[in-house]
């Protein structure tokens, strides 16, 4: 579960990755996305540094995101998928072409898929 001292008043979003939601996203269930935007933003502001550790908790935490130590809690898990996937680069495969298809007779050329 979640350490209490990660838990703020405000829940933690990210629109720019997770436009529809955490649990809408695909990558996590629906127990992650709620211990995510419970305890996100003590994460962000701990790692931000506009807000000093108050706990153990705190501590281990920012151990574990500088790679000092291994995630042991469920929150330091996920915390650790969440950054894994936000740096992930997105890659969208279109077999759209970018020029006229009808003027080359429908075909598909390599450059059209790999977008070359």
């Amino acid at each position: 579960m979640l350490d209490i001292s990660f838990v703020s008043g405000k829940e933690f979003r990210d629109d720019k990755n997770f436009p529809h939601g955490f649990s809408r996203s695909g990558n996590f269930s629906r127990n992650e996305s709620e211990v995510l935007a419970k305890g996100g933003i003590v994460a962000n502001a701990l790692l931000s540094g506009d807000q000093k550790p108050k706990s153990k908790a705190h501590k281990q935490f920012l151990a574990v995101c500088r790679g000092e130590k291994d995630a042991e809690s469920l929150f330091e898990k996920l915390w650790l998928k969440y950054v894994d996937l936000v740096g992930r680069k997105r890659v969208v495969f279109s077999f759209a072409s970018t020029g006229n298809l009808a003027a080359s007779d429908g075909r598909v050329s390599k450059h059209d898929v790999l977008g070359s």
